[in-house]
């Protein structure tokens, strides 16, 4: 089984139907700068990059920089 970790960036968003909407990045760098993340944060909503469900993302939540740990389940019949 292989294991090892995984740099997780969390953005989290409301869209116009007040529903929270995550967008995940997997290999973010664990260096990333605050000010940064928010400024792509804002480039998301000012330029209404993505839709969630037909609405489009209105605001800025929160953001999270996850480790997490990561093992490789060996599956006879994948």
């Amino acid at each position: 089984m292989k294991t090892g970790t995984i740099n997780r960036l969390y953005m989290i968003f409301k869209d116009g139907a007040g529903d929270k909407v995550t967008l995940r990045v997997d290999d973010a760098d664990p260096d990333v700068d605050d000010s940064a993340v928010e400024a792509a944060m804002k480039t998301i909503v000012d330029k209404n990059i993505f839709n969630h469900n037909g609405e489009d993302i209105k605001e800025i939540l929160e953001a999270k920089l996850a480790v997490e740990q990561v093992q490789e389940i060996h599956l006879t019949n994948a």
